[in-house]
Protein backbone atom coordinates (compact mmCIF):
# COMPACT_ATOMS: atom_id res chain seq x y z
CA UNK A 1 0.00 0.00 0.00
CA UNK A 2 2.94 2.41 1.03
CA UNK A 3 4.22 1.82 -2.91
CA UNK A 4 1.54 2.74 -4.05
CA UNK A 5 1.20 6.15 -2.47
CA UNK A 6 4.69 6.52 -3.25
CA UNK A 7 3.86 6.52 -6.83
CA UNK A 8 1.02 8.87 -6.51
CA UNK A 9 2.82 11.41 -4.64
CA UNK A 10 5.69 11.44 -7.11
CA UNK A 11 3.03 11.28 -10.14
CA UNK A 12 1.61 14.71 -8.21
CA UNK A 13 4.62 16.61 -7.75
CA UNK A 14 5.46 15.31 -11.44
CA UNK A 15 2.18 17.12 -12.59
CA UNK A 16 2.73 20.28 -10.37
CA UNK A 17 6.04 20.50 -12.14
CA UNK A 18 5.20 20.26 -15.85
CA UNK A 19 1.69 22.62 -14.91
CA UNK A 20 4.58 25.62 -13.28
CA UNK A 21 6.74 25.11 -16.33
CA UNK A 22 3.55 25.32 -18.76
CA UNK A 23 2.48 28.86 -16.71
CA UNK A 24 5.98 29.84 -16.86
CA UNK A 25 6.39 29.62 -20.57
CA UNK A 26 2.96 30.87 -21.32
CA UNK A 27 3.82 34.13 -19.24
CA UNK A 28 6.99 35.21 -20.90
CA UNK A 29 4.99 35.22 -24.39
CA UNK A 30 4.16 38.52 -25.09
CA UNK A 31 0.42 39.70 -24.62
CA UNK A 32 0.76 42.92 -27.22
CA UNK A 33 1.95 42.99 -30.98
CA UNK A 34 2.67 46.39 -31.70
CA UNK A 35 3.00 49.54 -29.81
CA UNK A 36 2.53 53.14 -30.32
CA UNK A 37 2.45 56.64 -28.30
CA UNK A 38 1.44 59.52 -30.48
CA UNK A 39 -1.83 61.32 -32.49
CA UNK A 40 -4.02 59.41 -34.64
CA UNK A 41 -3.40 61.20 -38.10
CA UNK A 42 -6.47 59.21 -40.01
CA UNK A 43 -8.77 57.34 -39.88
CA UNK A 44 -10.81 54.87 -42.16
CA UNK A 45 -14.50 52.97 -42.70
CA UNK A 46 -17.17 52.99 -45.16
CA UNK A 47 -18.84 49.91 -47.65
CA UNK A 48 -14.87 48.85 -48.68
CA UNK A 49 -13.89 48.19 -45.09
CA UNK A 50 -17.18 46.42 -43.82
CA UNK A 51 -17.82 46.28 -40.31
CA UNK A 52 -14.03 47.38 -39.36
CA UNK A 53 -12.59 50.95 -39.34
CA UNK A 54 -8.99 51.00 -39.79
CA UNK A 55 -6.81 54.64 -38.57
CA UNK A 56 -2.91 55.64 -38.48
CA UNK A 57 -0.62 56.66 -35.52
CA UNK A 58 2.15 58.89 -35.85
CA UNK A 59 5.25 58.42 -35.21
CA UNK A 60 4.76 54.74 -36.68
CA UNK A 61 4.24 51.78 -34.39
CA UNK A 62 7.03 49.61 -33.17
CA UNK A 63 6.41 46.11 -33.76
CA UNK A 64 4.55 46.25 -36.81
CA UNK A 65 3.12 42.69 -37.29
CA UNK A 66 3.68 41.16 -41.05
CA UNK A 67 0.38 40.22 -41.54
CA UNK A 68 -0.61 43.55 -41.86
CA UNK A 69 -1.84 44.94 -45.70
CA UNK A 70 -2.93 47.97 -44.82
CA UNK A 71 -0.16 50.31 -45.78
CA UNK A 72 -1.07 53.91 -45.82
CA UNK A 73 -4.01 52.99 -44.88
CA UNK A 74 -3.70 52.68 -41.08
CA UNK A 75 -1.55 50.66 -38.69
CA UNK A 76 -5.13 49.31 -36.43
CA UNK A 77 -8.05 47.86 -37.06
CA UNK A 78 -11.17 47.89 -34.92
CA UNK A 79 -14.08 45.52 -36.17
CA UNK A 80 -17.34 47.63 -34.73
CA UNK A 81 -19.32 43.88 -34.71
CA UNK A 82 -16.84 42.50 -31.86
CA UNK A 83 -17.47 43.01 -28.43
CA UNK A 84 -16.37 46.48 -27.50
CA UNK A 85 -15.78 47.73 -31.18
CA UNK A 86 -18.11 50.84 -31.09
CA UNK A 87 -17.17 51.87 -28.16
CA UNK A 88 -13.32 51.61 -29.07
CA UNK A 89 -14.29 53.66 -32.14
CA UNK A 90 -15.62 56.22 -29.95
CA UNK A 91 -12.14 56.48 -28.02
CA UNK A 92 -10.64 56.76 -31.31
CA UNK A 93 -12.43 59.90 -32.70
CA UNK A 94 -12.45 61.66 -29.94
CA UNK A 95 -8.93 61.12 -29.96
CA UNK A 96 -8.34 62.29 -33.45
CA UNK A 97 -10.77 65.35 -33.00
CA UNK A 98 -9.65 66.28 -30.09
CA UNK A 99 -6.06 65.84 -31.46
CA UNK A 100 -5.24 64.29 -28.38
CA UNK A 101 -1.79 62.02 -27.63
CA UNK A 102 -2.83 58.23 -27.35
CA UNK A 103 -0.94 55.24 -26.61
CA UNK A 104 -1.87 51.86 -28.38
CA UNK A 105 -1.52 48.38 -28.12
CA UNK A 106 -1.80 45.62 -30.87
CA UNK A 107 -3.18 41.63 -30.17
CA UNK A 108 -0.26 40.11 -32.30
CA UNK A 109 -3.23 39.36 -34.72
CA UNK A 110 -4.72 40.83 -37.71
CA UNK A 111 -8.17 40.63 -38.48
CA UNK A 112 -10.06 41.80 -42.29
CA UNK A 113 -10.82 45.04 -42.95
CA UNK A 114 -12.80 44.46 -46.02
CA UNK A 115 -10.34 43.13 -48.71
CA UNK A 116 -7.18 44.44 -46.48
CA UNK A 117 -5.81 42.73 -43.05
CA UNK A 118 -4.38 44.96 -40.14
CA UNK A 119 -3.52 44.15 -36.57
CA UNK A 120 -6.19 44.15 -34.30
CA UNK A 121 -6.09 47.10 -31.60
CA UNK A 122 -6.17 45.57 -27.98
CA UNK A 123 -6.37 49.10 -25.79
CA UNK A 124 -6.12 52.63 -26.19
CA UNK A 125 -5.30 55.05 -24.08
CA UNK A 126 -5.92 58.83 -24.46
CA UNK A 127 -3.20 61.23 -23.06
Amino acid sequence: MRDEGDVICRRRIELKKWILATLFSLSSVSAFGSNAIGQITEVRGGAHYGSAFTFKVSPEPSGLIACNTLDSRGHYVIDTNRAGGKETLSLVLIAYAAKKNVQVWGTNSCIAAGALVGEELETIAIQ
